[in-house]
């Protein structure tokens, strides 16, 4: 897997968590249950505007990804957990925000 899919994977996996109402993969054994696209309406708009507002700003992936991270902090779904080295991965994002 190479670098750009992996950052992709954890962006998808991270907006996945919101669509799907905090249910994650890790919670078990990389299997979500639930698809996003079966998500309320009220979900995908809020998943829209962030969207939105990230095409007509930065357009930089990590901000995406710490908007998506921000997002389900802000109704308690807690985030994507990944292995030793994934985790760096996402440390790293976050420090490369640009906000």
């Amino acid at each position: 897997m190479g670098k750009s899919t992996q950052l992709r994977d954890i962006i998808y996996d991270e907006k996945n968590v919101f669509l799907n109402l905090g249910k994650k993969k890790s919670d078990n054994k990389a299997i979500r249950k639930s698809d996003g696209k079966m998500t309320y309406q009220p979900v995908m708009n809020e998943i829209l505007d962030i969207i939105i507002k990230w095409v007509g700003d930065s357009q930089n992936p990590f901000d995406l990804y710490r908007d998506f991270y921000e997002l389900n902090e802000k109704h308690n779904y807690g985030n994507e957990v990944y292995d030793h080295s994934t985790q760096n991965v996402v440390k790293a994002m976050l420090s490369l925000t640009t906000k």
